[in-house]
């Protein structure tokens, strides 16, 4: 439940979730399940945002299984599917797979492919938006609005991840972890012109986002480990033939920041004493007008007994 000036909203979700796993022979394991879950919805409008339907219910149920294969004592093959129906596009198959390879007892490389979508929402198909045009020019002697509506015809959204690995245990305190991913997306949402100052939602962009993971922890003495990680990324987006939209392009491809650090530190003073120093580093997230940060925190944690800790902790130092 949440209640805002420009909407008031009470959301009930519920949830049934079924999961069985078992062996299939001496090479193969099996996850199988189902799932269900209704969102039932009641919306109190403002002159800011609006629905054409205030009330209302959706439900989505899903198959899915998964099968784990033992190629060989080095290798691992994990195939699955997950079939999604929802109310407004139907049903959404979302494959994938996975191969695992243990080069020797301190290697291994792994590498997957995937399909995902993300179903449309309430938003998507009835949402009215309307947003005062600051840019406006020449400026009005009174507000000049701009209108962002749904479409009953708004479709699911696909993403296809490619994704790759390599782990080694360099040496005994050493461990490396590294990887790559390429995902395509494609059907994103638009802002498409309908006339005037309103614009309606549909499905005429994509994007592809790839980057990298490095990651490592150290453990330098017997009471001290170090895990540091860093990752990058990367974000291209543009329309689809037939789209008029001159905004999403930017919204996009500003919408995450494009380079993340962080840096933790444990050890153990004591036999019951621990401190922790964590350190993050965020880039700036263009479209939403944040900046750059790095933060630091402290914990400093007491352990009397086994089953009592108290803890001092710092954020943001």
């Amino acid at each position: 439940e949440r209640k805002e000036a420009v909407l008031r909203q009470r959301i009930d979700t519920w949830d049934l979730d079924l999961q069985h796993r078992f062996r299939l022979g001496q090479r193969q394991e099996i996850v199988w399940g189902a799932g269900y879950r209704l969102i039932d919805g009641a919306l109190n409008d403002s002159t800011t945002v609006s629905f054409n339907e205030t009330r209302g219910d959706t439900a989505l149920y899903n198959v899915f299984i998964q099968d784990e294969i033992a190629l060989r004592p080095d290798l691992a093959l994990t195939l699955g599917t997950k079939f999604e129906h929802n109310e407004y596009t139907g049903m959404a198959p979302q494959p994938g797979a996975r191969l695992h390879w243990q080069v020797d007892d301190s290697r291994a490389l792994w590498a997957a492919w995937s399909r995902a979508v993300r179903t449309p929402s309430w938003a998507d198909r009835d949402i009215t938006l309307r947003l005062a045009n600051l840019a406006a020019s020449p400026p009005a002697p009174f507000p000049l609005y701009l209108a962002y509506t749904g479409s009953r015809a708004f479709d699911a959204e696909p993403l296809t991840a490619y994704e790759a690995g390599w782990r080694q245990q360099v040496r005994s305190d050493l461990n490396l972890d590294a990887s790559v991913f390429y995902y395509d997306y494609d059907d994103l949402r638009s802002l498409e012109p309908a006339g005037g100052t309103t614009y309606v939602f549909a499905n005429r962009f994509r994007a592809k986002s790839y980057g990298f993971e490095l990651s490592g922890v150290w453990q330098a003495t017997p009471d001290w480990r170090l895990r540091a990680a860093y990752s990058q990324l990367r974000l291209d987006a543009e329309a689809k033939p037939g789209s008029a939209d001159s905004f999403s392009e930017a919204l996009i491809e500003g919408s995450g920041p494009r380079h993340q650090f962080q840096l933790h530190s444990h050890a153990r003073l004591s036999q019951n004493l621990h401190l922790d120093a964590m350190l993050y580093y965020v880039d700036q997230v263009e479209n939403r007008a944040v900046g750059d940060y790095t933060r630091f925190d402290l914990r400093l944690a007491w352990q009397p007994r086994k089953d009592l800790e108290l803890s001092l902790v710092g954020q943001n130092l």
